[in-house]
């Protein structure tokens, strides 16, 4: 952990990438720690101007697509850190063309997201 502001604590993701997150339970500035966000709790974008304000602009490549009905979800590697996440697709169907090698952007409410104390490795 970097840093807390009220709720939302600032993390080192790896690679340079630093996200706001929601802490939770005892956390020390430079202590490790793990973030989670739920799939569908991610926005996906073809432009940065496209997500909601206080979401950070991320982007990623996509790596692969999931196709499960109602769960269907992108796979994709973030540009600057490359960390896998996995991204629930809105059922609009905006995002239907996308495929493997194509570059999205996301964002997600540090709200949303929740980090918790994490082992050191």
């Amino acid at each position: 952990m970097l840093g807390q502001d009220g709720t939302l604590v600032e993390l080192d993701a790896g690679g340079g990438l630093k996200l706001r997150v929601r802490g939770n339970g005892a956390l020390a500035r430079g202590a490790p720690a793990d973030a989670f966000i739920r799939p569908e709790a991610i926005t996906l974008a073809r432009t940065p101007a496209e997500l909601p304000p206080g979401q950070g602009a991320l982007s990623g490549e996509v790596t692969d697509m999931l196709f499960d009905g109602a769960n269907s979800t992108v796979l994709l590697r973030e540009a600057q850190s490359r960390l896998e996440l996995r991204i629930a697709l809105p059922q609009t169907g905006a995002f239907a063309d996308l495929r493997p090698g194509a570059r999205i952007c996301f964002g997600f409410d540090p709200e949303r997201a929740i980090c918790f104390p994490g082992q050191q490795r």
